[in-house]
């Protein structure tokens, strides 16, 4: 049995799901920290997610997220974050939430904004158009995780 968080952004995955794995005292896995933990272990460099995207692109990137994902798959009795858009992946989305307890956090796209442009944009979201792709990436989230068909 898992518990998978998911939300876009600055929802406040790593925040919540801390809390709940103490309250709970299961382990926390991160999507983001597998991801580094896998590059890391592929190239013996150390990046964060961000260095990883802006370095290596976005395809590469997102085959990471997927062997990420299919570590955290194999995990059991733990809580799992994932990546802001780890779930728009159908595949992905299959194998983690297959007998899992799914949580969904949601929040304003302007309380998300002011969250992420205060620490420096990702680079997905530089440019004078980054609200609105993020706030697109949020309804795709959303329509992929409630199976609604906006």
């Amino acid at each position: 049995m898992k518990i998978i968080l998911s939300g876009p952004k600055g929802v406040g995955k790593s925040t919540m799901g801390k809390r709940l794995c103490r309250l709970l005292d299961i382990p926390f896995v991160e999507t983001d920290a597998l991801i580094e933990d896998i590059y890391r272990d592929q190239t013996g460099a150390c990046l964060n997610c961000r260095q990883i995207f802006t370095e290596r692109g976005e395809e590469y990137f997102r085959s990471l997220e997927v062997m990420a994902v299919e570590k955290a798959v194999a995990m059991d009795w733990c809580l799992v974050s994932t990546g802001g858009t780890t779930l728009l992946n159908p595949l992905s989305r299959e194998g983690l939430l297959h007998g899992s307890i799914f949580v969904l956090l949601r929040a304003d796209d302007d309380f998300l904004w002011e969250r992420i442009s205060s620490g420096g944009l990702p680079p997905f979201l530089a440019g004078p158009d980054g609200r609105e792709r993020m706030a697109e990436r949020n309804d795709r989230l959303y329509a992929a995780l409630c199976h609604r068909a906006d």
